[in-house]
């Protein structure tokens, strides 16, 4: 019944997160989990294993050389970083670096880089492994974190979270990219670079075979596979085709894996190609970084205001949202009997006020004689608030408001949009987002420049998924045929994206959006956002599973603690 991922116990780092990543990122995460799905069908103890090359393919030049662009040095590698650091026995901080760049390692690689390479980790002999590790691990979160590729980033954190375990295969020192584990968010053993062996703690210069080059990447790769219980490799990323052509090819062309599943093989950046690999590699070129901590991380939607810190629906939630630096304020329109647009997800007031009376049977002023919102010790005297009153807070939202129709009626939508206008928002800081087509449709017809975003449901059933997805109750077999009819239901709306369902990281029963979905969706143009992320599990989960927005009711519960 369609595909059941597997939530993986994946550490949660704070770094930028690459929900804006280049589009080849999702078809390739969604063919990826689709073979996925296929080889655990077939077998299910079986462990989908995903392959990176690391200098070139995961961070954007090389953690051991560094990177120029255009004549300019945009990061010293490691290699130079660890002579300045007194690291480095073979070459002292003050003419070191001179002696290995401008001498001793040009001469080794113009021999080969059988030869060089190597060397980069031999040239560590005597030196504290401990020591050697924790220096690098800092350069890597001060430093490389901010150049590793965002695509690469958005299709590792996607299939980690849908159970596909990644491993790190490199031609650099071991000792540097196992560094990089926690900025990753992966465990240090699945990290494999050329080897050296420690002896008492501290480095040797006796090199580990296979080294990871070339024809090595293949040996490392079966290695890795045959001693993971269950282990089918199914994907493999690289850069290069002298480098890493080799692995790519064999993960590629495996014969016969479980379900008639088909390796994935990725040339990132990889330049005119080789003959003999055109047939065998899907090939992609990207530029995009993560840049600093948090500087690619998701859209955040006030549900109600940050209503888990306030009243909802109250003056006091959306001020909050604005001082906390949310993206959109969602507000759910409904009318009073005397024509007011008012703030309220409910038709009654039970939920808010205690009140057990429909907002269309009474007056603006009858509800506010009365009602006063009952779910907070803190803001006792906050009541309903109407529309313009929260557009004039809701200037301060970095990105506009959320309209959600919980009422409908066209005349009702023209004064919905005349007070829009009338507060002077124009058609960039408005989207519609809600269950109801009719206003889906009403906007399409009248404000075609206005984005709409369909909140959907999804429900399991014996044999697939029913949505709302104007397939009227079809059931779809699996995700693939869902995300069509989600597809062909955007089309006709002309839609912007989906608003997709969690409901059991908020303790509720359901389906939860899976990261092929999302993954599926994206790749076909839709924006994603999630109802609702309340707390850092799903914050957790749904930012490596590729997600545009959350739709929150506290943003900073999203985040791991450390992150806050």
């Amino acid at each position: 019944m369609g595909r059941c991922f597997v939530l993986s116990a994946f550490v949660a780092v704070a770094i930028g997160f690459a929900h804006g990543a280049e589009r080849h990122a999702n078809g390739i995460i969604a063919r990826i989990l689709d073979n996925a799905a296929k080889i655990r069908a077939a077998a299910p103890d079986a462990v989908p294993m995903a392959f990176w090359d690391f200098d070139g393919t995961i961070i954007k030049g090389d953690i051991s050389e560094g990177l120029e662009e255009g004549g300019e040095k945009r990061f010293k590698g490691l290699v130079e970083r660890t002579i300045e650091a007194g690291l480095c026995p073979v070459y002292p901080k003050e003419d070191g670096w001179r002696r290995y760049s401008q001498g001793d390692y040009p001469r080794m690689r113009e021999i080969g880089r059988w030869l060089a390479w190597p060397y980069n980790a031999q040239i560590y002999a005597g030196v504290a492994e401990d020591e050697l590790h924790a220096f690098c691990e800092k350069e890597c979160d001060k430093v490389y974190r901010e150049w590793y590729f965002a695509s690469s980033l958005r299709m590792m954190r996607a299939l980690e979270e849908a159970g596909v375990e990644n491993y790190i295969v490199s031609a650099s020192p071991e000792l540097f990219v196992r560094a990089a584990a926690k900025t990753l968010g992966l465990p240090q053993w699945r990290f494999r670079g050329i080897r050296v062996e420690i002896v008492g703690g501290r480095v040797t210069t006796r090199v580990v075979h296979p080294v990871p080059y070339a024809e090595g990447k293949v040996e490392n790769v079966r290695d890795i596979v045959l001693a993971r219980k269950g282990g089918v490799a199914v994907a493999a990323f690289g850069n290069s085709y002298s480098t890493d052509g080799a692995f790519l090819r064999y993960v590629a062309t495996q014969p016969s894996l479980p379900g008639g599943a088909k390796g994935t093989a990725v040339m990132i950046n990889g330049g005119k190609v080789v003959p003999g690999y055109t047939e065998h590699f899907i090939t992609v070129d990207q530029d995009e970084v993560a840049g600093p901590p948090g500087a690619m991380d998701v859209e955040y939607v006030a549900h109600q205001g940050e209503e888990a810190l306030a009243p909802n629906h109250s003056k006091a939630a959306y001020r909050l949202a604005v001082e906390h630096g949310l993206d959109y304020m969602k507000l759910d329109v409904r009318e009073t009997k005397d024509g007011h647009v008012v703030l309220q997800h409910d038709a009654t007031l039970r939920q808010t006020m205690g009140w057990d009376a429909r907002i269309d049977s009474l007056t603006l002023a009858e509800i506010r004689e009365r009602g006063r919102c009952r779910t907070s010790t803190v803001y006792t005297n906050e009541t309903i608030v109407t529309l313009p009153e929260a557009l004039e807070i809701a200037r301060g939202m970095k990105k506009g408001v959320w309209i959600d129709f919980k009422h409908f009626k066209p005349a009702f939508a023209e004064k919905v949009f005349s007070l829009l206008d009338a507060a002077g928002y124009p058609d960039d800081r408005i989207m519609v987002a809600t269950f109801t087509k009719p206003a889906l449709e009403w906007v399409q017809a009248n404000r075609p420049n206005v984005r709409r975003v369909a909140h959907t449901s999804i429900k399991l059933v014996p044999g697939g998924f029913v949505a709302n997805d104007g397939s009227g109750g079809r059931v779809h077999g699996t995700e693939l045929e869902l995300a069509d009819a989600l597809d062909a239901h955007g089309k006709a709306l002309g839609l912007h994206g989906f608003n997709m369902p969690a409901p059991t990281f908020r303790g509720a029963k359901g389906y939860d959006t899976s990261p092929f979905l999302i993954a599926e969706l994206k790749r076909r143009g839709y924006w994603i956002s999630i109802w609702f992320v309340y707390n850092s599990r799903a914050g957790q989960h749904f930012r490596m599973a590729g997600a545009d927005a959350f739709v929150t009711n506290c943003k900073a519960n999203t985040f791991p603690d450390a992150a806050r």
